[in-house]
Parts: C-alpha cells; structure tokens; sequence
C-alpha cells in the first residue's frame, strides 16, 4: 500500500482481514501451532518491559558464513540459474553482512505472561545497517511507546523450531486521544 494519509487504514484493510491470525495471546498462537500447524501470528502487547541489544554467538556468524558458501557453491554449479537469480537480485543484497547484534524485546502479552523475543525484521536489520544500533535501538524503543502507537507483533516460528515464535514484523500505527480511538 502506498504510504498516504490513510497509509496506516489501507494496510489495516488488508492485514487484520482474517481473524485466523490474530491472537490474544502467545499461548494462544502456540495452541494454534499444535493443532493447525499455524506458523504466523499478530500478537499485542500488553506491556514493554525492556528493549535491549543482544549480541549474537560467534557460532551464528560462523554457521551464517557456512550457508552463504553452501549457497555459493550450489548456484555456481547450476550457472544457467546464476544467471536469472543475478538478473533478480539487486547487488546490494548478494553482499549483506552477518549482523552481530539483534534487537531484543522483553515484553508481556494479554495473558500477563513475560515473553523475550529478538526482531527478526528486515526493516529493523536495515536500519541496524545503516545507522548503527544505537540510533536504530531507539527508533524501536520509540515505536514501542504503548502510549503513542497501537503496536502489535507480527510474530512467527522457525522450520527447524516450529514451536518457538519471534517477531518478524512490527505494526506501529499512532493512537489518536483516547476519545477519537485509533489513526488505523
């Protein structure tokens, strides 16, 4: 959706459309996962407890560089699609590096149970990038103000961990005063 004045009730339109994915609750989502196999979810939170870097293993950044030359290797041998995965993949994605550090969020949904979970979001790593995690941190601190914004978690699990569930998107429309409800 092109971001305009309504930017934030055009994506509400196409985003909450189905209640199948909207959960009260982590265990909520969990219990779906058990029963459905249901692998994504919005979840809001009820409280911000902490935001906060977390640096990551060296293991990951070494088991990181194992993929990317397993992946090297596999489309070197394939080079007829080398070449239409090039033609498709911008050159500032072929060379991303391994980020050291994720964003972390210590926070309590509807059930009143803590949760922590790292940002697993491509908008954040981004940002990361680009200004450094310090100024990104607080851009995420900022958009977690649940006295500002309406924030929910797009939260989703992991083919190899399909019952543990991060968060892979953030939705962070701003309240208007209380009496107007919500900008969405």
């Amino acid at each position: 959706v092109a971001p305009d004045d309504n930017e934030w009730a055009n994506r509400r339109a196409l985003v909450f459309k189905s209640a199948s994915w909207q959960f009260e609750s982590v265990d909520a989502l969990a219990e779906a996962q058990s029963k459905t196999k249901q692998s994504l979810g919005i979840v809001a939170p009820k409280e911000i407890i902490s935001v906060e870097i977390h640096v990551r293993p060296d293991e990951e950044n070494l088991s990181f560089d194992q993929k990317r030359e397993r992946l090297r290797k596999k489309l070197e041998a394939e080079q007829e699609e080398v070449w239409l995965f090039d033609e498709w993949v911008p050159p500032e994605m072929k060379k991303l590096d391994f980020l050291k550090t994720r964003i972390q969020i210590r926070w309590k949904c509807a059930a009143d149970k803590p949760h922590t979970m790292q940002i697993m979001d491509w908008e954040v790593a981004e940002l990361q990038r680009k200004v450094g995690d310090e100024k990104a941190l607080q851009a995420v601190r900022d958009h977690l103000d649940l006295n500002t914004y309406a924030t929910q978690f797009f939260l989703g699990n992991l083919r190899m961990h399909p019952t543990r569930f991060t968060i892979v998107g953030l939705w962070y429309p701003k309240k208007r005063p209380e009496k107007q409800g919500l900008l969405y």
